[in-house]
């Protein structure tokens, strides 16, 4: 794949920008985070381009000011950092950043909300309910005010990523237990479906979305959890995976339209599970993708022969840059 970008343009447009590579945060994922952020700063570095690394604190509005940033890679994870709240601040000071904007950020952070969507448009997506919305349990299964589960189910936040608080729970007992500690407003459950895990990149490329080979995960935990994306060793690839011609058209169609659904700009990474007849559905769209040196999202691009650090230049200028 080329990507559609002339280097030296983006290198052009920037030659006279700070640039702000914004990291760590507040969320449950800072640590990622500061992974990504280090990596994507390493990278820009090979350019000659002004780079900053940030440490993002509370005071981030004024540090931004102070160092007379111009543009931002946003390199942040979970609350604050790609749920909109970020996108808003950086709006309302002028400054230009990676990723979707406020908006897209907000409605994909809510997961239950990007599902709804998909749904709508008649993208295949797990069934689900909002935990607080449980009526009673029956045996094996989960009544809510709208629709009925059967256990096993997956138990999630509605936001954050990086599967923090991720359950997959069997049995009524063990719902109960789980479910006694957590706030019930925060969290949904989701239908289990048994299946294949795979991951696929996408971004805009000339107007139309375009795929990334997808990546087939095979975690030795019960489910790709957070242990499992961010520990070497804890989990086996496939790259590219091993789909048929069928099963892998599939996947790619639905990605396209579930990145066209929720009216994304960037490069974002969708989440899929095949189920035992090959037939995809939606987990959750990231849109903004790990960038460590265990992430998906870097692997992808280089089975598509892009360098690192060209991927990373391309990021930041896609938007300014056409």
């Amino acid at each position: 794949m080329q990507l559609s970008f002339d280097k030296n343009k983006v290198l052009a447009y920037f030659k006279n920008i700070r640039i702000g590579v914004l990291c760590g945060g507040l969320s449950d994922e800072r640590e990622v985070s500061l992974r990504s952020g280090t990596n994507v700063y390493n990278a820009l570095k090979e350019f000659p381009l002004d780079v900053s690394l940030i440490d993002v604190q509370k005071d981030i509005a004024s540090v931004l000011m102070e160092k007379k940033i111009g543009y931002v890679y946003n390199t942040l994870h979970g609350t604050y950092g790609e749920d909109g709240v970020m996108q808003g601040i950086l709006e309302m000071l002028g400054v230009g950043y990676t990723g979707e904007n406020v908006l897209v950020s907000s409605l994909c952070m809510n997961k239950t909300k990007a599902k709804e969507v998909w749904a709508y448009y008649g993208l295949s997506t797990p069934q689900f309910a909002l935990l607080e919305r449980l009526k009673r349990v029956e045996g094996e299964r989960l009544v809510f005010d709208r629709v009925t589960l059967t256990l096993p189910v997956v138990i999630k936040p509605r936001e954050n990523g990086s599967s923090v608080n991720v359950f997959i729970v069997k049995t009524a007992a063990e719902f109960a237990s789980v479910t006694a500690k957590l706030a019930a407003r925060d969290f949904f459950v989701e239908e289990f479906i048994k299946g294949k895990e795979v991951t696929v990149g996408v971004l805009r490329v000339d107007g139309r979305p375009f795929t990334l080979p997808i990546l087939g995960i095979n975690p030795k935990n019960e489910f790709y959890d957070y242990e499992a994306k961010y520990t070497h060793g804890r989990t086996e690839f496939e790259m590219p995976a091993k789909l048929d011609v069928r099963t892998e058209g599939a996947v790619c169609a639905l990605v396209k339209n579930a990145y066209d659904a929720l009216d994304c700009e960037g490069v974002c990474r969708i989440d899929v599970i095949i189920d035992g007849n090959g037939n995809p559905h939606l987990i959750e769209n990231n849109t903004q993708p790990g960038m460590t040196d265990t992430s998906d999202l870097p692997q992808m691009a280089k089975q598509a022969g892009i360098a690192f650090d060209d991927f990373v230049l391309y990021i930041l200028g896609y938007k300014v840059v056409r």
